[in-house]
């Protein structure tokens, strides 16, 4: 019974040990930038007009700031994000 046991025990720890030697090639590729993220920023709005109240220029100014600085933080946030992942990925062997 004793030698039964240390036969399939030799055999086990051969068999173990010998499906660790084989290689898998695995290609790992970063995914690429969806296109919806790529999409440039909406234009501002101009005035059309030459002779505009104080009031319609602030109102279109004011607009005007508030969707520049949300695109530019929004598209400054993404790619920072974006450029450490890709870090990340890349030092991961």
């Amino acid at each position: 019974m004793a030698r039964l046991l240390t036969k399939i025990t030799t055999i086990a720890i051969i068999l173990g040990l010998s499906a660790c030697t084989t290689t898998v090639p695995v290609k790992r590729v970063f995914p690429e930038v969806p296109e919806q993220l790529m999409a440039p920023c909406e234009n501002l709005t101009a005035i059309g007009k030459p002779e505009v109240t104080l009031s319609e220029l602030m109102t279109t100014v004011t607009k005007n700031y508030t969707r520049y600085h949300s695109c530019a933080e929004a598209t400054s946030a993404w790619q920072q994000w974006y450029q450490e992942q890709r870090t990340i990925f890349d030092s991961v062997k």
